[in-house]
């Protein structure tokens, strides 16, 4: 608070260490910094989602559990919000490392720091909220299903494990296709060899 006093973190949600944190602010006088609202409809989170600078959610994976896609990245992007994520989970799919925000390590409070610092310094949030904005526009649903309308009668041509990596963003189409003419090269040659040596 020291080096942006008018600085406020706006903490939406009731964790099991709710009180700990309330305890943890009280201890340090930031009770004029951090609110904790409770019971907000969807329109209300919205509202604090789009007058924020930086939305941050540094996850980590916890026990078992650990951050899915996190479709809440992108719900800040669409308000021209950049995002502060963490390693674990899904984050990286949502956010664009140093282009619609930034990725950290979410156990380490230095990165986290150094992070929102880096965002609020020359208020670098404002060109990386324009990036998010537009980047956010590939999510919605007419433009996925346009995706996939114009790539269905590629995806006929290859292989079904390729298909797979093709749907879930983890291999280009046209790679997609190199790799299943390579495999459908290689499966003649193997049936030529056996037809082959099957008649000898």
């Amino acid at each position: 608070k020291e080096i942006y006093p008018n600085i406020v973190y706006v903490c939406i949600g009731q964790g099991e260490n709710i009180d700990n944190l309330k305890k943890l602010i009280t201890e340090l006088k930031l009770q004029n910094h951090v609110i904790f609202p409770k019971n907000l409809t969807k329109d209300e989170k919205n509202s604090y989602l789009k007058c924020s600078d930086v939305f941050v959610m540094p996850s980590i994976t916890y026990k078992n559990s650990v951050e899915g896609f996190g479709i809440v990245y992108i719900e800040a992007a669409q308000f021209g919000v950049p995002s502060i994520g963490g390693r674990d989970g899904g984050a990286s799919d949502a956010i664009q490392n140093n282009e619609t925000g930034l990725i950290c390590n979410g156990n380490n409070l230095d990165e986290i720091y150094l992070s929102i610092k880096n965002l609020l310094e020359d208020k670098k949030f404002i060109e990386m909220g324009k990036k998010a904005k537009e980047f956010s526009r590939r999510f919605l649903w007419e433009n996925i299903i346009n995706k996939y309308r114009s790539d269905l009668p590629l995806l006929k041509t290859i292989g079904y494990k390729e298909s797979k990596d093709v749907i879930n963003g983890n291999l280009k189409i046209e790679k997609a296709i190199e790799l299943t003419t390579t495999k459908k090269i290689q499966f003649a040659k193997r049936q030529k060899t056996w037809f082959r040596n099957k008649n000898n």
